[in-house]
């Protein structure tokens, strides 16, 4: 699971380091940096395994490293930083069990200049250095002999090639020396996969996703949808996630109704709603709907450890769709091990995920609320810890003032117009 992610000097962002919960959500006003920070994952994702940042690709398209690097940085540099949590499972590495990675990416506008990762265990620190175009790195370790019988210097660094074979030597020496490179090889690949396997189970699925199209061309695919056709063909081939999705509509607009896929002429594919004996194309459904499909469907198809960043998933829809959005994504996270990061407007998805968060007895580790905020075109982010009430330490910010406002707008303006 994703713990932290931090990062410096990205658009809006001089600098932010926020705690991941289980379910994490960000408020604020419009332009306040909070899709900068879905648009940061992103951006590591599609840039992951990659010799170079890729700033235009599937996920984000970012234009160049001088239109997303803060302005006001004296050194023009960024940096991002990843913490997550994962397991080794035994006779993989020297080491194994559960650990903590933290992964540091510092970006100039030539590429990359650092690139590395730390990986705590229990009684042990590995600490591995990447280098681009090499396809090689720098392994640290500690206690020192981690690899092997014959200890080494303290902090000693030393240089793995992550491919091609290992000369054994003749001496016994060699030999040794020979089998502690090669075990350092293979936990140099095994953690470097590691961040490439987190990045890749990272989703983000933004604003603009409508299925609005009366039928989708059939075609392969996967998991990761960077188009609406994408979505389309995943719930076709996919009877249990479309059961899931089924249920789950249901929940949200409160009827009866079946998610459904018709093959038409020509291998394509049209999505279609059935409530009792009447079917409807999804493409002549309201915009609620067809909104909000995409982003259950990325959750569906997600494996369990992935977190799905989700930028306001309450578009087009009615206040009492919204507050079941959000009881369907707490039990979501809660049941079926996925991390759900949203970005939201609406206080009717909020105030949900408040009260299931007492009602599952949900710790402040596993609830996190943040408000984010701009002064002078630079953005600021403040938790609102959670109390075990339900309440939010500091009160909610910036939701019911608007509503307050408008009330003695309201008042004021029947007080002037009896008065007249």
């Amino acid at each position: 699971m994703l713990t932290k992610l931090a990062l410096q000097n990205f658009k809006a962002w001089e600098k932010c380091a926020i705690d991941l919960g289980r379910i994490t959500v960000l408020i604020g006003p419009n332009g306040s940096g909070k899709s900068s920070l879905l648009q940061a994952l992103g951006l590591l994702k599609q840039s992951r395994n990659q010799e170079a940042p890729v700033w235009n690709g599937p996920y984000e398209s970012l234009g160049r490293f001088e239109d997303v690097v803060s302005y006001w940085s004296n050194r023009r540099r960024m940096q991002f930083q990843l913490s997550f949590q994962t397991v080794v499972p035994q006779n993989r590495m020297a080491v194994s069990g559960s650990f903590q990675c933290d992964y540091f990416c510092t970006l100039e506008s030539s590429g990359p200049i650092e690139h590395k990762a730390e990986y705590r265990f229990n009684d042990s620190i590995i600490e591995i250095e990447y280098y681009f175009p090499s396809s090689s790195g720098w392994i640290k370790t500690r206690p020192a002999n981690l690899f092997t019988n014959v200890l080494m210097e303290p902090n000693h660094l030393i240089a793995v090639p992550f491919g091609g074979w290992v000369r054994s030597g003749e001496t016994a020496e060699q030999r040794q020396n020979a089998r502690m490179l090669i075990g350092m090889q293979q936990s140099v690949r095994y953690l470097r996969n590691v961040i490439l396997n987190q990045l890749g189970d990272t989703y983000v699925v933004k604003t603009r996703r409508p299925i609005d199209k009366v039928s989708y061309p059939g075609k392969p695919g996967g998991a990761d949808f960077t188009e609406s056709g994408d979505v389309a063909n995943f719930i076709a081939y996919n009877d249990e996630a479309r059961q899931s999705l089924s249920n789950w509509i249901s929940r949200i607009f409160d009827d009866d109704i079946e998610l459904f896929a018709r093959f038409m002429p020509q291998y394509s594919i049209a999505l279609e709603l059935r409530r009792g004996r009447e079917s409807t194309n999804v493409a002549h459904e309201g915009a609620g709907m067809q909104n909000i499909i995409w982003p259950l469907a990325q959750i569906a198809a997600a494996p369990a450890g992935s977190l799905i960043a989700l930028e306001e998933p309450e578009v087009h829809l009615h206040p009492k769709a919204q507050a079941r959005v959000g009881q369907v994504l707490t039990d979501i996270a809660l049941t079926e091990d996925k991390q759900i990061l949203i970005t939201t407007q609406s206080e009717h998805i909020l105030m949900s995920f408040l009260t299931e968060a007492v009602k599952s007895g949900a710790s402040p580790d596993d609830f996190r609320v943040y408000y984010c905020t701009s002064h002078n075109r630079v953005a600021e982010i403040e938790e609102l810890r959670l109390d075990p009430n339900g309440g939010l330490d500091g009160g909610l910010k910036g939701f019911f003032e608007a509503g307050f406002d408008e009330t003695q707008r309201y008042l004021e303006a029947l007080t002037a117009r009896n008065s007249g």
